[in-house]
């Protein structure tokens, strides 16, 4: 278990360094660092899910699964704020997208293994078409947002800003809509697979979700004291509402787990 630890966690740190390796080799943008990582936190959604439905295998299943849950989070938390769009800004630049046989070849691998896990995956029922779509989309943007734009203009991540900037703001409510269904998809999926953990976590991804938006959105345009106030009031309401959501949400899979149990009985 610890080697897979290691190795999940040391591939995409390998694919991420090679990326900035051969982007200066080959002048191909630096962004492309972003995009093989997000791919590889991709293809192990894929994997884990395939890796399910063996029994010998779940335990392993479970921690790709969850790292990869964490990474995609993770990078939409960043990407979603004005930190990760000045990372955008700064890694992108006019140079070609890609470039050199390695490039080549790691892209071919990581999206050949891509497809071919994602359709094995909805053959067998094991995804729905939703969590597809879902990736997809995901590569999409990150693919337009870290590859697409061969821009450097500021004025291109201008929203937390200026609400006048109107491609700004555009890449900010997308990254920002894609991060709201994930979580929300966290906690659908739990409560799909009946899973409590699954939920717990989704709940949690919820509540951080709210917490930063609130201080990346406000904090620079409200008086400080009023701001903590209102954080105040908001973690009090914010942390009853989820956690008594969560425990309905809980009792309801409980009750019906027990239900199927006295009919099968």
């Amino acid at each position: 278990m610890i080697n897979l630890i290691f190795g999940l966690i040391a591939l995409p740190i390998w694919l991420g360094v090679s990326a900035f390796l051969w982007a200066g080799m080959y002048n191909v943008k630096d962004s492309l660092i972003i995009f093989i990582i997000i791919s590889t936190m991709v293809l192990y959604y894929f994997v884990s899910r395939f890796l399910e439905s063996f029994q010998k295998y779940k335990r392993y299943a479970l921690v790709m699964f969850v790292f990869a849950l964490l990474g995609i989070t993770g990078f939409l938390f960043v990407f979603s704020s004005q930190i990760g769009l000045d990372l955008l800004d700064y890694t992108n630049s006019s140079r070609q997208i890609i470039g050199g046989w390695q490039i080549w070849l790691c892209t071919i691998i990581l999206f050949g293994s891509i497809v071919f896990f994602g359709i094995k995956n909805w053959k067998d029922n094991v995804v729905s078409k939703v969590e597809i779509i879902f990736m997809i989309s995901l590569l999409i943007l990150f693919y337009f947002a870290s590859l697409g734009n061969s821009s450097n203009s500021r004025d291109y991540y201008d929203y937390y800003e200026s609400l006048a900037s109107n491609a700004g703001s555009g890449w900010a409510v997308i990254f920002n809509l894609i991060l709201f269904f994930e979580v929300i998809g966290v906690l659908v999926l739990g409560y799909i697979k009946k899973q409590d953990w699954l939920i717990n976590l989704g709940a949690a991804f919820l509540f951080i979700l709210v917490f930063v938006k609130y201080f990346d959105w406000f904090f620079s345009s409200m008086d400080k004291s009023l701001f903590f106030i209102l954080a105040g009031i908001l973690l009090f309401f914010v942390g009853w509402f989820m956690e008594k959501a969560r425990k309905i949400v809980i009792k309801n899979i409980h009750t019906n787990q027990d239900l199927i149990g006295g009919q099968h009985v």
